[in-house]
């Protein structure tokens, strides 16, 4: 899951200090800066336990995000539904 927190034409510098990135036992928010946003990113492992977010502004320094199962599942509801719906709209 990737948060915005910062859009703009161009970004330069980094935050001096991130506090609160911390999500549970399993799972933290890592800060990755481009050109022109600052996002957050869900990552799994302890806070610390990985390089990544701490790149410089357009570096792209971060892995890809990877949906998850419960996106999924909303994705194919959501498919199902319209299935559905297109298929008693042909019967009317």
């Amino acid at each position: 899951m990737v948060f915005d927190i910062l859009n703009a034409s161009s970004v330069t510098g980094t935050f001096a200090t991130v506090n609160g990135t911390m999500i549970n036992s399993n799972e933290h928010f890592g800060v990755l800066y481009n050109a022109t946003n600052v996002t957050l990113d869900v990552l799994s492992g302890p806070a610390g336990s990985g390089t990544w977010g701490g790149g410089s502004p357009g570096s792209g320094s971060g892995s890809p995000s990877t949906p998850e199962p419960g996106s999924l599942v909303l994705l194919g509801s959501g498919l199902l539904g319209l299935w559905r719906l297109a298929r008693r709209r042909r019967r009317i």
